[in-house]
This record gives structure tokens, C-alpha cells and sequence, in this order.
């Protein structure tokens, strides 16, 4: 991964040719007794630089068809220490396969927003989402699921009254950023639960605001985020922290993930 960084600078200050020498380096550097998983980076890195050919086609087709076969064939291990390294590695492969069809005609992966438009889960009162991130959680008064992401499983939300749009996602506790970032505004919503917030300028100066926070929890930390790109002033403030409290409220991690990568839709309980 650190050669493509480097390739990257060589591409801005030389030229393509050196960039492409640093990717073919890194090739060199992998030998038989090398993971086989490893292969992946320098094809990918040759995609990045090799002649973009025409429309559909190009000296970079075969580097991404290699790259999608290595991890298909002889996928990464997956640290459940490190999930992060893991969910990001997911991200590469999908972001390999979407250019793999934009480029040379392959077919695209699975989409990861539905139509804007459609609601795939309706607001239903009283229900509990469960993600195949392992959490469960009742969803938000006036909410219901647009989708789900597919390298982690996360839901994403929306009031289709507000236009409101809620994104919670599972994050683990060996995060370094998460470890350290908390936000401001505290409130304890249940006995040994505190949800941390923030409502803030989505940019300095625009008043147009989003909200975000965060819940701790023994084995992994939650994360919510809000906005309302169709409201001149942005998530409003009571909606916002309505939603938050019931998602913190309620939040429980059931088990480990069900996914990364290629992750299906959760389900949603009817309350009782």
C-alpha cells in the first residue's frame, strides 16, 4: 500500500512511466513464500497509472482483473482486532470491482445506495432494526431504512416527512480516532449509559447544521450522525437529538459482525 502512495508522488512530479516502475518494484518484492492476499496491492497500483486506453478497455483491464481474482481466490485474513484494516481492505475490492465495470465493461458491484427516492424499510413505531454489524436498536420515531451499507452492514435512515437523514454504525473500541474524539455535550439516558453530542456548521459561516454523537459501549463504540441536505438550515436541533436518545437508549451489540463486505440487509422487529 505504501508503494502506491508512492507512485502517487511520482505520477504529480515525473511522469506515469515512474510511477508505473514504482508499482512493478513492488511486484518484484513478493516472493512464493510471500501471503498470496499481497499480490492484490501492486496490481492494484498498475491499474492506478497503466494508459486508461479508450472508453471501455485499456492496459489497466488486466491489473484490475488480476487484483479482483488474487482476493477472490486468496482473500486477506480478517483480524477481528483490527476490523478497520479489514473494512477498509472490503472498500479497496469494491472500489476495484466499480472501476473494473466503469472502465472495461465488466459487470458493477452490488449498489451501495438504493434509489434516492425509496423508502426500504417504512417508519414503523415501536420497531428494533438489527444490523448484520451485530447491533440492534429501536428505530427513531418517523424513520425508516433507505439502506444498508454493504462493506459493514450500517443502516441508513431517513424521515420521509423531515427529510432528515440518520446514519448509525458500529465502530470498535481500538480505534485510535474514536478512542480519543468525544464531543462536548454529555447526558446519561439510562442507568451506565452516556450518549456524547454535538450540533454543529456542516462548514463555518453556512448555518446549515448536522448533528453528531456517540455512545460507548463495553465492546464497541456507537456512532450517529444526522443531517437534512434538503433543509436550508440543516438537521433541526429537537428532531435530531429525539433520534439519538432513542438509538441510545436502546442500543445492544448482539455478537461480532455478520459481515464485511458483501453484507445483506438487516431486519426489522415489530414491537410488541
Amino acid at each position: 500500500m505504501a508503494e502506491t502512495g508512492k507512485a502517487v508522488v511520482a505520477r504529480l512530479t515525473n511522469s506515469r512511466e515512474a510511477a508505473m516502475a514504482i508499482c512493478e518494484a513492488s511486484r518484484g518484492l513478493i516472493t512464493p513464500a510471500s501471503p498470496k492476499y499481497l499480490a492484490f496491492y501492486p496490481e492494484r497500483c498498475l491499474a492506478t497509472f497503466a494508459e486508461e486506453g479508450g472508453v471501455m478497455g485499456g492496459a489497466r483491464c488486466p491489473h484490475y482483473a488480476s487484483a479482483i481474482a488474487t482476493w477472490t481466490v486468496s482473500p486477506p485474513p480478517i483480524d477481528r482486532s483490527d476490523e478497520d484494516a479489514a473494512l477498509d481492505r472490503a472498500r479497496f475490492l469494491r472500489q476495484i470491482k466499480s472501476d473494473y465495470a466503469a472502465y472495461c465493461g465488466a459487470n458493477p458491484p452490488g449498489p451501495l445506495k438504493f434509489d434516492a427516492n425509496a423508502m426500504l424499510m417504512v417508519p414503523m413505531p415501536g420497531a428494533v432494526l438489527r444490523t448484520q454489524e451485530g447491533l440492534s436498536y429501536a428505530l427513531p420515531a418517523g424513520f425508516g431504512v433507505r439502506s444498508f451499507d454493504p462493506i459493514t452492514g450500517a443502516a441508513n435512515m431517513r424521515n420521509p416527512i423531515t427529510n432528515a437523514d440518520l446514519n448509525v454504525a458500529r465502530q470498535n473500541r481500538n480505534t485510535g480516532y474514536t478512542a480519543e474524539h468525544g464531543y462536548a455535550d454529555k447526558e446519561t439516558v439510562a442507568p451506565g449509559v452516556e450518549l456524547e453530542w454535538e450540533y454543529v456548521d456542516f462548514l463555518p459561516g453556512v448555518s446549515s447544521y448536522v448533528m453528531h454523537g456517540r455512545v460507548a459501549l463495553p465492546t464497541a463504540y456507537i456512532s450517529i450522525n444526522l443531517g437534512n441536505l434538503k433543509a436550508a438550515a440543516g438537521i433541526d436541533k429537537t428532531e435530531g437529538l429525539a433520534a439519538m436518545r432513542t438509538i441510545a437508549k436502546s442500543v445492544k451489540v448482539t455478537g461480532p459482525r455478520l459481515c464485511i463486505g458483501e453484507c445483506k440487509a438487516g431486519s426489522l422487529v415489530k414491537g410488541k
